[in-house]
């Protein structure tokens, strides 16, 4: 190796390093596909409920990320995640004099946001493990069937078509995943990102609820830029303790 290559490779690599150093984060956005399962939870009371998917092909997901990139260790991630869910349930209470149920379909539309602090797995930050809570908000939802009441007096049924979904809710869930960035240039990156989460809360909101998990990858971009990263304005703005004290 000659001297100017040995100048040349000296110069590469402090800019690649001064790049790494001010790396603060990187924003970007994700589609990818999903397996999910639904079944209710364990009856309590009178209440029941069964679910039902029509077919199990994989669902469509979206999301937009941040991710800092400035520990050695562990950053901060963010994450909101688009989902769509679309079953078959039947659900209500029966008792001894009367009864009330209804038989829908239902399509849900969700949004989870996600607090999914990053562990690196290799020096390059390339790598990483994620896991965390996400919080759920239903954006949309329909249902289509029917509803009946009965007791000992008169029985009555309800249609339904593609009215809300007032039943349901946003669920929260526990997240875990990997993640893989590869460079493609100084600042851009595509990431893979396989993921399990599982919920902890229900989306129906009667007894028993409902709980499920859900499986899949993502696909996306990332731009990595050097501005001051969320973690540090707030290191940055918090008052300092007082001296003496905890």
């Amino acid at each position: 190796m000659t001297r100017n290559e040995r100048r040349i490779g000296v110069v590469l690599t402090l800019v690649a390093f001064t790049i790494t150093v001010r790396a603060q984060f990187d924003l970007g956005g994700s589609l990818g596909v999903y397996f999910y399962g639904i079944e209710p939870r364990d009856a309590q009371d009178q209440g029941y409920a069964s679910f039902d998917k029509p077919n199990d092909e994989p669902a469509f997901t979206a999301s937009l990320f941040y991710r800092e990139k400035r520990s050695a260790h562990t950053d901060l991630g963010l994450e909101l995640q688009y989902t769509m869910k679309e079953f078959d349930a039947r659900y209500g209470y029966g008792g001894a004099n009367s009864s009330e149920g209804k038989d829908v379909h239902v399509t849900l539309h969700l949004l989870h946001f996600g607090i999914t602090p990053e562990v690196r797995m290799t020096y390059s930050g390339n790598t990483v493990v994620r896991f965390g809570p996400q919080i759920g908000l239903l954006i949309s939802g329909r249902m289509s069937g029917y509803g009946w009441t009965n007791d000992v007096y008169s029985q009555t049924q309800t249609s339904y078509d593609g009215v809300r979904a007032t039943d349901f809710k946003g669920d929260l869930r526990a997240f875990f995943g990997m993640g893989f960035r590869l460079p493609t240039g100084k600042a851009c990156g595509l990431t893979i990102d396989p993921y399990v989460s599982a919920s902890i809360n229900s989306l129906l909101k009667s007894e028993p609820g409902s709980k499920g998990t859900e499986y899949g990858i993502k696909f996306g971009v990332a731009r990595r830029s050097a501005r001051e990263a969320l973690t540090a304005i707030i290191d940055r703005k918090a008052p300092s303790p007082a001296r003496g004290s905890w």
